[in-house]
């Protein structure tokens, strides 16, 4: 069962279960999303949410591919929430969804809400790092020599996904500003935290 976090000053609702944080949109509004689900830029979704992987989940994910399993999720959504699949879309992760935070900054009319989850402990795996994964049609392969770390331990990548909420509509460039600050403010917590690529 869903509970309320947070209800922003524009109507938006952060709902949150044992293993999601759902946001639900008040009014219309348009923002992109890097998502099989919906994703790219979008002017009419009604939710985003960030899932966290169970065993069971991440089995059912294996099976059947990563978009049929955002749509098994979408339609849990449907049933729960009352959410059209086409009007959602979502990011998965193995980050504990107890492991959030929400940050609310504002300046003047203009109230930016980050939704952060983590689970980054040890590979901060980034820009100019060698290549140790390669990723087609939603498979991936790890292509590494023997020596690599990541051969030892095949689930260190971690992620972390963030939700930006922001209260005025902005035009695509400026989303993808947007969403290019937020991932270099990623960066900057890593090192900031001293986690450091493998």
């Amino acid at each position: 069962e869903f509970k309320l976090l947070l209800k922003t000053s524009d109507g938006d609702e952060i709902l949150k279960n044992s293993d999601t944080i759902l946001v639900r949109f008040g009014p219309k509004r348009n923002g992109i999303v890097s998502s099989w689900l919906n994703g790219g830029y979008n002017e009419d979704l009604s939710a985003v949410f960030n899932h966290q992987l169970s065993q069971a989940n991440i089995d059912k994910y294996c099976e059947g591919g990563i978009l049929n399993f955002l749509n098994y999720l979408s339609d849990v959504f449907y049933n729960d929430l009352d959410l059209r699949s086409d009007k959602l879309s979502g990011l998965i992760t193995s980050a504990d969804m107890n492991h959030y935070s929400i940050v609310s900054e504002k300046y003047r009319d203009i109230e930016v809400i980050a939704i952060t989850t983590a689970g980054a402990r040890v590979n901060a795996v980034s820009a100019g790092d060698e290549a140790s994964y390669y990723e087609i049609n939603a498979e991936y392969s790890y292509d590494c020599d023997d020596n690599s770390d990541i051969n030892k331990d095949p689930n260190k990548p971690g992620t972390i996904n963030n939700i930006i909420l922001i209260n005025t509509k902005l035009d695509e460039s400026s989303l993808l500003l947007a969403e290019m600050i937020a991932v270099e403010a990623k960066a900057v917590a890593l090192r900031d935290l001293m986690v450091s690529s493998n």
